[in-house]
């Protein structure tokens, strides 16, 4: 489902604003989102055999996007003099995107079901603990996103009953702006100035978190649960002149 928005220009002002609704399932998640790395090394199958034992959300979609652009000539245009040289002609433009976090998978880390014995890339999937689903695990946070306390150790030999991709990741939002002007000079000659900013906020995007909870069937690995990674930079600044002739 989508929705957009839209001014065209009028007293110099111009955004754009669409939203996309989305859901998306398959059997196995072949697409490596490299942004986010929420496969981690491609999704496999929990059970080479049936291939609805990988069937979950797709690891690429977010539920919920959507971005805003705007475009402004700032007042000051009609301003004279040096007044106008220094303060009119300016152009405000901005890019701001948001959407929900993608799928990943919660593994055991091991092979516990005890097939795949010969896979490095093993799809084995806990149970799920008494009273926890994919409703009421995430705490968000960077170092215990998710509960762990929520996983418990599939039967050897038997798999787990906890889906594929069925928790999501953090949020992501970015908002790009810019300033430019034109100074207009002799025979068609001008000079542009400008200013832009990424992530003018600064806020930090999140990566999914590391979820393969055991390294055997004693031992809980010490980054389960916990987010080491950014997708986005911090906030970046630049200034540029150009002169066309």
């Amino acid at each position: 489902m989508q929705f957009l928005v839209e001014r065209r220009v009028a007293q110099g002002l111009s955004f754009t604003g669409n939203y996309t609704w989305s859901h998306c399932i398959d059997d196995v998640s072949g697409e490596l989102n490299t942004a986010v790395q929420n496969t981690g090394a491609g999704s496999v199958l929990q059970y080479a055999r049936d291939p609805h034992s990988g069937r979950g959300n797709c690891s690429f979609t977010s539920v919920h996007s959507g971005n805003i652009t705007t475009t402004w000539d700032l007042p000051g245009r009609n301003l004279k003099g040096a007044a106008g040289v220094l303060a009119g002609g300016w152009r405000w433009s901005t890019i701001t995107t948001m959407q929900g976090g993608v799928p990943f998978n919660v593994t055991t880390g091991f092979n516990r079901s005890r097939q795949n014995v010969a896979s490095s890339a093993l799809g084995d999937r806990p149970d799920w603990a008494p009273g926890c689903d994919a409703n009421n695990v995430i705490q968000g946070g960077i170092d215990e996103y998710f509960k762990v306390s929520c996983f418990v150790m599939n039967r050897a030999g038997y798999l787990g009953n906890v889906p594929a991709r069925v928790l999501r990741g953090p949020g992501l939002m970015t908002s790009d702006w810019s300033l430019t002007k034109n100074f207009r000079l002799a025979h068609g000659r001008r000079i542009e100035v400008q200013a832009q900013a990424f992530n003018i906020t600064n806020r930090a995007n999140f990566a999914v978190p590391a979820a393969a909870i055991w390294s055997n069937a004693t031992k809980i690995r010490p980054t389960v649960g916990r987010i080491t990674r950014t997708v986005t930079p911090s906030r970046q600044m630049q200034f540029g002149v150009k002169f066309s002739f």
